[in-house]
């Protein structure tokens, strides 16, 4: 039986994070996801307190990290919502969460995105409003991401054309503030609503 308890990490920010009632064997890709994150957490120089929980001791990740939530089995993570966390980098490591469904990365640091994210296959959301993404860096990996559902990229320098991303093929909703629609040259037609 796995019950769902709240975590309040961040200022306004809440995320369910899976908790097992049992003691269940640790799966290994479990380990290696944990290994991921706290590669992560080094990758930040002076974490801010969203990594506060993230402990290389803990047992598993679904339980005891704030920010990261795991499918209903507790086994693999499925989601990080790393929200004002001061993030400025992210690692290449990333790529190796091959269960990832969710990311949201709003109101961070982040400039660039590691090419390795385009192999990420399993992401459904991608949230990174309120960077300072580059469209020329950032859009030619997005673009890779075929089974991307929602991709928000509101208030980011973008310039450029967006229709590379009519290769995800599966986007539904594309968030982009006056500012960054002003500044992209929208040739949206590709795209099959």
């Amino acid at each position: 039986i796995i019950k769902q308890k709240m975590k309040l990490v961040c200022p306004a920010f809440v995320v369910l994070s899976a908790v097992p009632s049992l003691a269940l064997p640790v799966a290994a890709d479990l380990t290696a996801d944990k290994s991921v994150l706290m590669s992560f957490k080094a990758s930040q120089g002076s974490p801010s307190a969203c990594f506060d929980t993230w402990d290389d001791a803990a047992l598993t990740p679904c339980s005891t990290f704030a920010v990261v939530a795991c499918d209903s089995s507790g086994t693999v993570i499925t989601m990080l919502a790393l929200s004002r966390c001061e993030i400025n980098t992210i690692p290449s490591s990333i790529a190796q969460l091959s269960s990832l469904q969710s990311i949201v990365l709003d109101f961070n640091d982040l400039q660039t995105l590691p090419q390795e994210m385009a192999t990420m296959t399993t992401l459904t959301e991608l949230n990174l409003a309120d960077n300072k993404l580059n469209s020329l860096q950032v859009l030619p990996i997005i673009s890779q991401l075929n089974n991307l559902r929602v991709l928000d990229l509101r208030t980011n320098p973008l310039t450029g054309n967006v229709s590379i991303l009519a290769n995800c093929s599966q986007l539904q909703q594309l968030l982009l503030d006056d500012f960054s629609m002003a500044r992209l040259r929208l040739v949206l037609f590709a795209l099959d609503y």
